[in-house]
């Protein structure tokens, strides 16, 4: 493998410790999978900002707690996903909450996601998120009232480019989504 490529082989559970630094994006990624978590975690060092305050209430309303023990320092448990539509009106709110794209539909097989908003910037354009989901083979739609993504499940080998031309820059959500669905296929994911 090339030094520019990532192999995600799936289907293994996850263990061990990372420290993270306090880091906007890496915080919001994590809090993002979080609703396929089963069991519980401890998270240190994340940053006391609006946006993770916004991702603790929606993992909330789908059924992850969260207990604050410390500064910046939370307990997360859960066992299984509520998923309602009704539930994610917070993610027009937040940029990072197409994330919820991702961890809702392994939990679910499908969702309907409100379309993400947050800053100043406006609206983010969703192709590229979409390209993420066509590389999985999963199925989409975008509708005015959001993103609807069916999947049973994910499998097969795949390989694509997170940097192509339609998509020059890499973008930490679309990377962390690809990294979640990766997670979950049973085949081998290779990214560049």
């Amino acid at each position: 493998m090339s030094g520019n490529a990532v192999k995600v082989c799936g289907g293994i559970p996850l263990q061990g410790e990372i420290k993270i630094s306090g880091s906007k994006h890496v915080a919001l990624a994590i809090l993002g999978a979080m609703p396929l978590l089963r069991g519980s975690v401890r998270l240190s060092n994340l940053p006391d900002i609006r946006d993770v305050e916004h991702m603790l209430k929606i993992n909330e309303s789908l059924g992850v707690r969260s207990l604050k023990v410390g500064n910046g320092e939370y307990l997360f448990s859960a066992s299984e996903i509520n998923f309602s539509s009704q539930e994610l009106w917070r993610v027009p709110q937040l940029r990072s909450s197409i994330l919820y794209l991702g961890s809702i539909l392994l939990n679910c097989g499908h969702v309907l996601l409100p379309v993400p908003g947050g800053d100043q910037l406006g609206l983010r354009p969703l192709h590229e998120f979409l390209y993420v989901l066509d590389a999985f083979n999963i199925r989409h739609d975008l509708q005015n009232r959001g993103v609807m993504a069916h999947s049973d499940s994910i499998s097969g080998n795949r390989d694509f480019d997170l940097c192509s031309k339609m998509f020059p820059l890499m973008g930490n959500n679309r990377s962390a989504l690809a990294i979640m669905l990766a997670y979950a296929n049973k085949g081998t994911t290779k990214m560049k």
